[in-house]
């Protein structure tokens, strides 16, 4: 099995919901544009949202999901139109009523916490909780905001510049707002994870390092609570039949190609054991084939910058010296290519 496919695997029965009254939660059309930011206001105060037809489905790419996940996800859209099925979150302000019941949120609000949730555990591994892919090699591919704003539709119309620097897409603040409404909600728990961000502005490369939010686990407590026909029971059946599909990947993987760790280990002890004796040989790492195709090219020359930029920050250079500097000494990724990649030999 490919280890970027995902992971939602597992059984168990979850009561089938009528077909009828449960549209699809996951379309394989690209979702539809939802920036809210144009046209004149509606009577409702968003600009594009109507109580009446709500757009709750989600654009999904890749395995259909178990029926347990499905259960999830119909559980989720019930939520609009039931929000005390999810009590915490559709009262988060804390005000009443004048009646004294709990005033409810927004049917507006309610759309985009129902499309971001989905998206989340459209992710979800269920046998670590955590919102990402288990990889077979033993690693974890994280889903970041990026991609679940992207899966609900919510991200950002690119910029000309944005387009032009190829720089990542930006959530909407309607994405935003939903996102820390259900982080509040006690959903999930995030942190932040780091990363470089390549870019060129003004005809130069410039490297950022930048934090984006990202989910550590989601709660089983949301779960049993907003699934019907799940209990605690059978959430954690579900979760070990999908962690024990992991494992068996896993060492089937580790009996094929060997601990990856284990090898680093074996070799670092023979090396420190030889320095004792004061020897020194030096790693064939990087050097063992050449790079042919245009991704690894990419990823080297990424990492060169990288090394540069620190390299440079070391000798107390500022960050316009540094720009200047590597663009003058390699260039952009376009020429770079051109010059590394090899050429093919006309028939």
């Amino acid at each position: 099995m490919d280890q970027n496919q995902h992971h939602a695997t597992g059984g168990g029965h979850i009561p089938p919901v009528d077909e009828q009254q449960a549209p699809p939660v996951i379309s394989d059309s690209t979702p539809k544009k939802r920036s809210g930011r144009s046209g004149p206001r509606g009577p409702y105060g968003s600009r594009s949202h109507n109580p009446a037809k709500p757009s709750l489905d989600i654009t999904i790419k890749g395995n259909r999901r178990p029926p347990w996940i499905q259960a999830m996800l119909r559980g989720i859209q019930d939520y609009y139109n039931d929000p005390f099925k999810f009590p915490m979150l559709a009262n988060l302000s804390g005000k009443q009523n004048l009646d004294g019941s709990p005033r409810q949120n927004r049917s507006d609000g309610r759309e985009s916490e129902v499309r971001v949730a989905m998206a989340i555990v459209s992710f979800l591994d269920a046998g670590s909780f955590m919102v990402g892919t288990p990889l077979d090699n033993g690693g974890f591919k994280h889903r970041d905001c990026i991609e679940i704003a992207r899966v609900a539709g919510m991200l950002k119309d690119p910029t000309e510049e944005e387009i032009e620097n190829r720089i990542s897409p930006r959530p909407t603040q309607t994405f935003w707002r939903a996102w820390h409404r259900l982080e509040k909600a006690g959903m999930f728990e995030s942190h932040k994870r780091y990363f470089k961000e390549f870019g060129i502005r003004n005809g130069k490369l410039e490297v950022q390092h930048r934090a984006r939010p990202s989910i550590k686990k989601v709660s089983r407590h949301f779960l049993v609570l907003i699934t019907k026909g799940l209990d605690y029971k059978r959430l954690e059946k579900f979760s070990k039949k999908a962690y024990d599909a992991t494992k068996d990947r896993r060492e089937y993987w580790a009996k094929k190609h060997g601990s990856p760790q284990d090898k680093e280990i074996a070799e670092q002890a023979i090396r420190h054991n030889m320095a004792t004796k004061g020897l020194k040989t030096h790693s064939r790492k990087g050097v063992e084939k050449p790079l042919t195709t245009k991704e690894e090219l990419t990823q080297e020359f990424h990492q060169t910058l990288v090394k540069a930029q620190a390299d440079l920050v070391r000798q107390g250079k500022d960050k316009k010296a540094i720009l200047n500097i590597i663009a003058d000494r390699y260039g952009n990724l376009e020429q770079y290519l051109a010059k590394n990649l090899p050429q093919k030999t006309p028939a």
